[in-house]
């Protein structure tokens, strides 16, 4: 499987199909706190009429850094890591 991973241009148009549940254990992860793990549906823009929708699911991991309070988004087509985990494949990235 190969794991997509990107960052997120927030004024994306999406759907939520589903909340994921977070165990209290991975809600913290070092100086990140995971607010939310949901998995949602990308809509593309085409055309001025029309936006069509991506045919990939994808993982939306929203969290907030402890130190500067900004939010952080995390996408992913990986459903089997943790919160965590995904969020520390994107620190090593950087």
């Amino acid at each position: 499987m190969r794991v997509y991973q990107q960052a997120l241009n927030i004024n994306a148009t999406l759907q939520i199909v589903r909340h994921i549940d977070i165990e209290e254990c991975q809600k913290e992860k070092n100086d990140l706190f995971i607010i939310e793990d949901l998995e949602v549906n990308f809509y593309n823009f085409y055309n001025r009429e029309a936006w069509k929708r991506l045919s990939n699911f994808f993982r939306l991991i929203k969290a907030i850094s402890k130190q500067s309070d900004e939010k952080i988004y995390f996408v992913s087509n990986n459903f089997e890591f943790e919160p965590k985990d995904i969020a520390d494949l994107y620190r090593q990235r950087w």
